[in-house]
């Protein structure tokens, strides 16, 4: 068996009772007599602090993925090998080991992407593009007109509800760049009716709640094209996520001593979350963040540590491992770890790396796949072309980070006043919802008898329940992945 370099599509396989299984998805294995649906709690572990369940793992015991870059032998006596045949950490240190020096880095990298948009187009179906309207699907479709002679069809979902609708953004650069745009608007009420459909569609339980969005973007797309060109990637490679930042800034408190670090730690906490977000919501620079106290009380943790190298795994965590609420002895491994001093990468690099071999395959790529995969339609991945990678992991992050090369590049093309602002992302309001339209359907699945008999410590959601709905605290990122879990744990054994 083999998997694709980045994960870009599942490959599961289990071997017990001397039956070997393999498959795209763990529902086929359900199907066959001698499967037992064990759960992994060391998996359901990474889920709640995670999640998502890393492809070393499975929901189900004894099964997990084939990892990205490897492939699987299986031989006749039960043995199992996997082997690596693509490391990018490896390319990388190769490749500055030998000195390359890029000093056209703008236009190779345009190059490059302008190669892998060409192979990617290539279709005997109708294709078209997904557009949000930020950097990297405007370049990803700007390329695409480039290489056409007839109209891109480019996809778009917009919401009744403004504060989550950035649809306009979208339209404005498709008229710039000349597309057959489509867009469609949709109500609160439409996505939260997909929460049900959640466990048919992703399978394995998946807590990233921006897979809604994705899956009406997906069913929109479907109606016109069978072939759609995304901009996944492109945080991971060019340094665009808000947090390469933020690791960085906390660095500056390591090179404090311990006592201080703590004690400014530990007065962050005079306050609680409510009274910071009353404060720092009234300072212009700070108005764009939602929940400005939750994220005052993370820094108040992260610069308490004795050591820097767990800073990231706090910061990319839902629930931190010490507060798991599992009622099961459960081992991690320590993927997520960052080394200040002996790494040829550096802080910034250390993370994009870790989220390509990690959160890009079992997040970002596992929402897309399956939500399009679900109504039939095929995405396709340029930033992730082979060469186009490799030569953009040689850069370094100075020169990258922030995608700054990327905006380079597009800033030629469309006025930079149609693309600059801040990230938003494709989330949803679940803080809200959690208190209103899906408030039955959780607290249903939050009752005691039901949490425990999934191992899950009812004392600490129940809790952690009460403040949320009381607006105490927002515990949306915590309560999500158990609400999921309950949710798919119950459609599992409804069907067994």
């Amino acid at each position: 068996l083999a998997r694709d370099r980045f994960g870009i599509k599942p490959l599961y396989f289990s071997y017990f009772d001397g039956i070997f299984f393999f498959g795209s998805q763990t529902k086929s294995f359900l199907k066959h007599p001698n499967w037992r649906n064990e759960i992994s709690f060391n998996a359901l572990g990474s889920f709640f602090r995670l999640g998502y369940i890393p492809s070393n793992q499975s929901i189900f015991q004894n099964t997990s993925q084939v990892l990205p870059g490897h492939y699987l032998i299986f031989f006749n006596n039960g043995k199992i090998e996997q082997k690596c045949y693509w490391d990018l950490k490896k390319i990388i240190k190769s490749n500055r080991s030998k000195g390359i020096k890029n000093n056209d880095l703008k236009n190779q990298t345009e190059v490059f992407l302008n190669n892998s948009v060409k192979e990617h187009m290539i279709s005997d179906v109708p294709i078209g593009s997904f557009l949000s309207g930020g950097i990297d699907s405007s370049l990803i479709t700007l390329i695409m007109q480039k290489n056409s002679l007839k109209k891109i069809m480019t996809f778009n979902i917009g919401f009744e509800d403004k504060s989550l609708d950035e649809s306009s953004y979208a339209s404005k650069i498709a008229r710039h760049i000349g597309t057959d745009h489509h867009n469609a608007i949709f109500s609160n009420q439409n996505i939260i009716d997909l929460v049900p459909k959640l466990n048919a569609i992703y399978d394995e339980p998946f807590a990233d709640s921006s897979q809604l969005p994705t899956i009406l973007l997906s069913l929109l797309t479907k109606k016109k094209v069978k072939v759609a060109l995304s901009g996944d990637g492109g945080d991971e490679l060019f340094g665009g996520y808000n947090r390469y930042n933020w690791a960085k800034k906390i660095n500056f408190f390591y090179n404090l001593p311990y006592f201080m670090r703590s004690f400014i730690g530990k007065s962050l906490k005079f306050m609680s979350p409510m009274k910071w977000d009353r404060i720092l919501s009234k300072l212009p620079l700070l108005k764009k963040y939602s929940f400005p106290g939750d994220k005052v009380y993370k820094l108040s943790d992260v610069i308490q540590f004795r050591d820097f190298s767990s800073v990231y795994s706090y910061l990319i965590s839902q629930w931190q491992v010490k507060d798991i609420p599992l009622k099961k002895k459960i081992t991690f491994d320590n993927s997520f770890l960052l080394n200040r001093e002996n790494s040829f990468l550096d802080l910034p690099e250390q993370m994009q790396l870790i989220d390509i071999n990690n959160y890009l395959p079992d997040d970002i790529l596992t929402k897309v796949d399956r939500a399009s995969m679900s109504c039939g339609l095929e995405v396709r991945v340029p930033y992730l072309e082979k060469n186009l990678v490799e030569f953009v992991g040689s850069i370094d992050s100075q020169n990258k980070n922030s995608k700054k090369i990327l905006k380079e590049i597009l800033y030629k093309y469309v006025p930079k006043k149609l693309i600059s602002r801040p990230k938003m992302g494709f989330s949803v309001p679940l803080e809200k919802w959690l208190k209103g339209s899906l408030k039955d359907w959780a607290n249903e699945l939050f009752q005691k008898k039901e949490l425990e008999n999934n191992h899950i410590d009812s004392k600490i959601i129940i809790k952690k329940w009460k403040e949320h709905l009381s607006g105490k605290r927002n515990w949306q990122y915590q309560l999500w992945p158990v609400l999921i879990y309950q949710s798919w744990k119950r459609s599992l054994d409804s069907s067994s």
